[in-house]
């Protein structure tokens, strides 16, 4: 008797090794946790934008805006996030203050110096929120390098479509919009037909008091990131 259940142990074992996977099973395990990459840049990039609502008049009590170009620090944020939030630091989150006559918006507004009235309130600025991160090579296609269709149908699932949340990509002139004014060297990049480029700015620059952290440091030409989730906010 023992010897033909070890038998019958034995054959199902094999029986088993010629199932094949479960055409769901990129649904039901490999894209939720895709999800779980795409929340925290999502969830971080949502609660930046509340910090940057309750630095606007009048809900900072003032005429002008109270915030200033630079990083805003997980610390900064913590009033705004969910609780158990990870604050391990996989992504950053930056502010731009940028020269809206300039050509592909590739120059900052001058007088940025913290302290007295913010750069970011003159007329002539428009405010960029950007949260960015390296994608991990799990979730990157092994041939191109690029974002995998499970991180892509995460995104869909997370964030829907859209044109400020995705990848950042080179820039592809075929795709811009006859309604695009800035045509920079890189774009964001989504899973449907949504293409919208970076500022030049963004894209060129240190942001000062930033260094490394920087979106030119860790998304351009960095042979250790060579693709960027994005999310990307302007402030008119």
């Amino acid at each position: 008797m023992y010897t033909w259940m070890l038998l019958a142990t034995f054959i199902a074992i094999i029986y088993a090794f010629n199932l094949s996977t479960r055409e769901d099973m990129a649904e039901l395990y490999t894209v939720p946790q895709a999800e779980s990459v795409v929340a925290k840049i999502v969830t971080q990039h949502r609660a930046a934008q509340d910090y940057i609502r309750d630095h606007q008049p009048p809900t900072n009590g003032n005429t002008v805006v109270s915030y200033y170009p630079g990083q805003i620090e997980i610390d900064d944020l913590e009033y705004y996030l969910p609780f158990g939030f990870d604050r391990t630091e996989d992504y950053t989150t930056l502010i731009y203050c940028l020269d809206r006559d300039s050509t592909n918006l590739s120059a900052a507004v001058t007088g940025c110096s913290e302290g007295g009235v913010s750069c970011c309130s003159n007329p002539n600025a428009i405010t960029y929120l950007v949260t960015f991160g390296c994608i991990p090579p799990r979730w990157r296609n092994l041939i191109s390098g690029k974002p995998d269709g499970n991180l892509l149908k995460a995104i869909s699932n997370t964030v829907g479509t859209g044109t400020d949340f995705g990848y950042a990509d080179q820039a592809n002139a075929d795709l811009w919009g006859p309604e695009e004014t800035v045509k920079s060297s890189m774009a964001i990049r989504g899973r449907e037909v949504t293409y919208t480029s970076i500022p030049q700015y963004i894209i060129s620059n240190e942001l000062d008091g930033v260094g490394s952290k920087s979106f030119s440091k860790v998304c351009v030409n960095n042979k250790d990131c060579p693709y960027c989730l994005i999310y990307m906010t302007p402030y008119m």
